[in-house]
């Protein structure tokens, strides 16, 4: 989705970004960072999903990484 398509789901949803943003304990601007694709949180991307009403991957596309450990060069280590 386009950041006006998000804020526009928001508005649709009757939210404001201020509530989101007390949900998830930031100031509204983190939010508008997150939907302006600016800034990256997971944790933020799926509140605000969830404030919509729609699965992450329709609103972020397709969760990375997610609970992958990354190895180290260093054999025996992992970052």
């Amino acid at each position: 989705m386009t950041p006006e398509e998000i804020k526009s789901k928001i508005v649709l949803e009757k939210k404001t970004l201020r509530e989101i943003a007390q949900k998830a304990g930031v100031v509204p601007s983190a939010v508008t960072m997150i939907i302006q694709r600016k800034g990256k949180s997971q944790r933020l991307q799926q509140l605000i999903a969830d404030e919509i009403g729609m699965p992450y991957e329709e609103v972020w596309g397709t969760k990375k990484n997610l609970g992958i450990k990354r190895q180290s060069s260093l054999p025996g280590h992992e970052i």
